[in-house]
């Protein structure tokens, strides 16, 4: 996009900046709305880089098409949901991989990440889907899936959500085993109250930063002291793409609350017609008997107390895909945020056990066949990830007089570089006071200018650190 700006643009827009209410508006319009990730993809857009989008959920599944007894469940599930509902299908299959998520956290099962130490396989997924996409309804079928043992069934929710700070802490506290499964429907709300300072749920803020790594909390006054450690929590959080983009602040996004979820974006199927759904047949998914005994199979597995390792050829697999998912794709705007990159791309362990176990493979040895699909897991996050704030994007990447202002200011940044980098004394004290703009602003252009740049050079790199 930048290369369809002018000389005479530039030098036009250069003027029109000097003037002080203009420089109002763009800081307000560039400082104020985004966090810095969202800002990177927006410069990565006018860049001319888009990065792809390859947010496809039947490469996660063997056997989409196909209904047969000897299938794996996943893919049994995803058939069955598939012919009988028009529901996002990334919804069935997430919410099913939290419920293997849910029976390693109450079984103890764990996993020896290579180099990295014993680590439990609770996943925060955090789901969103388009109004009216039956995403209750998605999950509650899951439940009524769950086999049951001994009168109850094998995977259940046992946590709530809290009124209050002194209840969250009372609810992990209250349980000695320390394993929970906490479903989460209209989340968005909850994120609300967790935003807002001065409202209950703000202290909650601190325990969720502070759980998902299992760390000591504690809820300490001059009437009592109440404490949980060791807790191991599977989350499954489900909500409109709408409501949850308007809900997380530029907070959450930078100080690792966001980080600590992967977001799965469920869009409606283009190829259905809601029409031929008058009706849905839920009785194929939940009286299906090869389902049913496959599920019953997958449960029973006993996997109390085991620790699951990795074969050799795993480690030079995740390395290979770390740095090819990277410089081919998440480079163009991650750049800033190489941890967030990094903890959707550690996931693909856990996602390795989870393929190991639906598939019934023997040991405690996950194979590189395994891993590979947990890869494509994290892909598929990383790009859901992307869709997301491409959403949170969107306000400005669809106002084309924005875009054309951004566009301009961007270009006359580098060129007003380009014209005075080799003159004594320029700095970044020219540049701020140029263009009226603060130093994250500065560090998100040229950083995403080099990427797209390479060969391009300037003294200014160093002295932002970049």
């Amino acid at each position: 996009m930048l290369e369809d700006t002018n000389i005479d643009d530039i030098n036009e827009y250069i003027n029109e900046v000097n003037r002080e209410k203009y420089h109002n508006d763009i800081k307000s319009e560039t400082n104020k709305r985004y966090d810095s990730i969202t800002e990177n993809f927006i410069n990565s857009i006018m860049f001319s880089n888009k990065p792809d989008d390859n947010n496809e959920i039947l490469g996660l599944i063997d056997s989409p098409f196909f209904d047969k007894a000897n299938n794996d469940p996943l893919s049994m599930i995803y058939h069955k949901f598939w012919k009988s509902t028009d529901i996002p299908m990334a919804l069935p299959v997430f919410g099913f991989l939290s419920f293997i998520s849910a029976f390693c956290v109450f079984s103890k099962a764990m996993h020896h990440v290579p180099f990295d130490g014993i680590k439990p396989l609770n996943t925060w997924v955090m789901a969103l889907a388009p109004s009216g996409a039956n995403k209750t309804m998605s999950f509650k079928l899951l439940e009524k899936l769950m086999p049951t043992l001994n009168g109850e069934k094998v995977v259940k929710r046992n946590f709530t959500k809290p009124d209050g700070p002194k209840a969250f802490v009372q609810q992990l506290a209250d349980n000695k085993d320390n394993t929970f499964f906490w479903f989460e429907d209209e989340a968005s709300q909850f994120f609300k109250q967790v935003e807002q300072i001065g409202t209950p749920l703000s202290q909650v803020k601190e325990y969720l930063l502070k759980m998902k790594d299992g760390d000591k909390i504690d809820r300490l006054n001059a009437k009592e002291h109440i404490s949980a450690e060791h807790t191991v929590m599977t989350q499954f959080f489900i909500n409109t793409i709408d409501s949850m983009v308007k809900s997380i602040s530029e907070d959450s996004m930078n100080d690792g609350l966001i980080r600590r979820y992967q977001i799965v974006v469920s869009e409606n199927d283009s190829a259905k017609n809601f029409t031929d759904f008058a009706l849905y047949r839920l009785d194929n998914i939940l009286l299906d008997t090869n389902l049913e005994n496959s599920l019953i199979k997958l449960f029973s597995r006993g996997i109390d107390d085991t620790v699951f390792t990795y074969s050799d050829e795993c480690v030079k697999l995740y390395e290979n895909c770390f740095q090819l998912f990277w410089e081919k794709q998440f480079i163009n705007f991650m750049a800033k945020n190489s941890m967030m990159y990094r903890t959707y791309m550690m996931e693909a362990w856990k996602y390795a056990v989870f393929h190991h176990i639906i598939h019934g493979v023997e040991g405690t040895v996950v194979s590189g066949i395994s891993l590979q699909w947990g890869l494509k897991v994290s892909l598929y996050l990383l790009n859901s990830f992307q869709k997301f704030i491409a959403y949170r994007a969107a306000p400005i990447l669809n106002d084309k007089a924005l875009m054309d202002k951004k566009i301009n200011r961007v270009k006359a940044v580098i060129q007003f570089i380009q014209e005075n980098d080799n003159k004594k004394g320029f700095g970044t004290r020219a540049i701020f006071r140029k263009f009226n703009m603060k130093k994250e602003e500065l560090v998100s252009i040229l950083s995403s200018y080099k990427i797209q740049n390479p060969k391009f050079e300037t003294s200014i790199y160093k002295k932002i650190g970049i």
